[in-house]
């Protein structure tokens, strides 16, 4: 493939979700954000991975190289950790009316729908448990391109909405006026973040 000026476009090695220009590739793996970075003073590799020593990789067992007793033991011991816990899990899906307009867009595709109505019904619970509310910082673990924080930030600058009549009443009282607080935690480097200028409020 052809870049600009005829530069040929190569699959970055680090990462081959994305292309670079071959004449560039030197410079654009010093700054590539899939590069290897350094590890925080914290990290400590393969802490979870249970008992071996530092050069010793641990054998890989399958479930079905696995004997029946010790299959049954692990099954023994899955219930008694789960003993106590709730196990009768209602399944309600909730909706809120800010993506009502959305969600009757044909022009979404199946999943985008899936995604909007996960968002709508994620409002919904936060309202329904009294948590959409201006004066509270919501963090998105996982945010890919924010789509959630643009929701929730469009509910509650909505003034027709009922989350926030009640916070209309300090809105103009300096002194107690609390703001809305988005915090997006995401691994990657998305692009094409939804409103992310939208977020600063």
């Amino acid at each position: 493939e052809e870049g600009d000026g005829g530069s040929r476009r190569i699959s970055c090695p680090l990462d081959p979700k994305h292309t670079v220009s071959e004449d560039n590739l030197e410079k654009h793996l010093k700054k590539c954000n899939s590069r290897d970075k350094p590890k925080p003073g914290y990290y400590v590799e393969n802490i979870n991975a249970g008992q071996a020593d530092k050069d010793q990789k641990l054998q890989q067992v399958t479930l079905c190289e696995r004997s029946r007793a010790e299959l049954e033991a692990l099954v023994e011991k899955l219930k008694t950790a789960v003993e106590g816990l709730q196990g009768d899990v209602e399944d309600r899906t909730l909706s809120h009316p800010i993506l009502q307009e959305e969600l009757l867009n044909p022009m979404n595709g199946d999943s985008a729908h899936k995604h909007l109505k996960q968002q709508a019904s994620i409002l919904g619970h936060l309202r329904e448990l009294g948590l959409l509310k201006r004066g509270h910082c919501f963090v998105e673990f996982g945010a890919g391109r924010g789509k959630l924080s643009h929701w929730i930030h469009k509910a509650l600058k909505n003034p027709e909405n009922p989350e926030i009549c009640e916070y209309q009443k300090i809105i103009n009282d300096p002194e107690t006026f609390e703001d809305l607080q988005l915090l997006l935690v995401e691994r990657s480097s998305t692009r094409f973040k939804v409103g992310n200028h939208k977020f600063c409020v």
